[in-house]
């Protein structure tokens, strides 16, 4: 943005509207419309105080008043705004940045898709996708006396992926999820490590804060001649203001957020164990089966995660789905078909991932009922047709 700033390509004072909104002392007049929301209209007369560019607006509202009501009731705003034969007259001149300051003022809860629009537009789609998750990567910048952390976010768990690199690598971890008095155990696991170059992860430090300094203080007075270069410590840990910030500056920081949307949510699920070993996906017993109530369930997984972004709409209290859950929900259906590939046990399959899986995390009564719901209507006869 600083660079559309200073190239004349975005104003200041619209960049400040899009981040901030418009202020005004002077009261709009009368809506046009009862339809139309004050917040909206208010946004809307601000706006045109920015610049001469958006007088025409709200000035000519009531002659396109059929138009703006397609684009506030429209779930594609933006489509209709940069339509030719779709938008107000009064857009037809403003550039595509000027038009999210629109659509701020009729639709806030699209500004963010359209956004990331834009940004894909104008700098390319890999500045608004996530890079892929790569521990790989990560452990070649790290070194014997330097931990590294996956910092932890909703529905994300790294401890699969680890697990599975630590393989490749010949490795086996020594994991202990931290709490109170779990202290001596990660020191005991720590200095049995040290000498034979082995793996210790340390799970949920967040949850272990009065620790912490003294986990900094045996990484400080770590000699690297006395370690084995083979022995490497993770960590695991929410966002926490107690974290050591001379652990935080010392080490290697990963972060794996879980998907946003349902097809990046999609897409990470088939690229996710075992969902992405061969052999599991293709050699079922009743391999069209299976993909397709496999799809359904990648499917049935992304739309209840994206539910949590409607808040209590989505769900009355905010559960942390996670890819384990997929996982042994996806590793019972392989199962399952293959004991039984003609007749797909669909009562069996739905208890384990409704009731036990995903369910096990479920502590409403309404949202047991909800899941349960959505997945009969994935895991059922007609995900097996065309």
């Amino acid at each position: 943005m600083r660079l559309q700033i200073e190239f004349g390509t975005v104003s200041m004072a619209d960049y400040r509207f899009l981040l901030t909104g418009g202020t005004s002392l002077d009261e709009p007049p009368a809506k046009p419309a009862d339809w139309i929301p004050d917040r909206f209209w208010s946004e809307l007369f601000k706006l045109g105080k920015v610049s001469e560019q958006y007088v025409n607006l709200a000035g000519t509202f009531a002659h396109h008043v059929e138009t703006w009501k397609s684009i506030y009731d429209s779930p594609d705003p933006m489509r209709i705004m940069q339509g030719e034969g779709t938008r107000p007259d009064s857009m037809r001149e403003l550039t595509r940045f000027q038009e999210l300051l629109v659509l701020r003022c009729a639709r806030p809860d699209r500004v963010l898709p359209a956004i990331l629009n834009y940004v894909a537009e104008t700098m390319g789609q890999k500045f608004v996708k996530p890079p892929p998750f790569d521990i790989a990567g990560s452990y070649s910048d790290s070194s014997n006396i330097a931990p590294l952390i996956f910092i932890l976010s909703p529905g994300s768990d790294p401890s699969s992926a680890l697990n599975m690199f630590a393989v490749e690598k010949g490795k086996e971890i020594s994991s202990l999820s931290l709490g109170q008095g779990q202290g001596p155990k990660a020191e005991k696991l720590m200095e049995e490590a040290f000498p034979i170059g082995g793996w210790v992860l340390l799970q949920n430090c967040h949850l272990f804060a009065s620790w912490m300094p003294k986990l900094d203080k045996i990484l400080e007075t770590l000699d690297p001649k006395q370690v084995k270069p083979d022995f490497r410590l993770w960590l695991t840990s929410y966002p926490s203001d107690k974290f050591p910030v001379a652990i935080l500056q010392n080490s290697v920081k990963i972060t794996n957020e879980a998907p946003q949307g349902l097809r990046a949510n999609m897409v990470g699920s088939y690229l996710m164990d075992p969902i992405s070993n061969e052999d599991f996906f293709e050699k079922s017993l009743a391999p069209d089966y299976f993909k397709r109530l496999l799809y359904a369930l990648c499917f049935f997984h992304a739309v209840i995660q994206e539910r949590r972004l409607f808040g209590p709409l989505g769900w009355n209290i905010p559960y942390e789905f996670t890819q384990n859950d997929l996982r042994i929900s996806a590793r019972q259906l392989r199962m399952f078909i293959d004991e039984s590939p003609e007749d797909v046990q669909f009562k069996a399959i739905n208890y384990l991932a409704g009731e036990c899986n995903y369910g096990g995390r479920v502590t409403e009564k309404q949202d047991r009922r909800l899941l349960m719901t959505l997945l009969a209507d994935y895991y059922a006869e007609g995900a097996l047709k065309d």
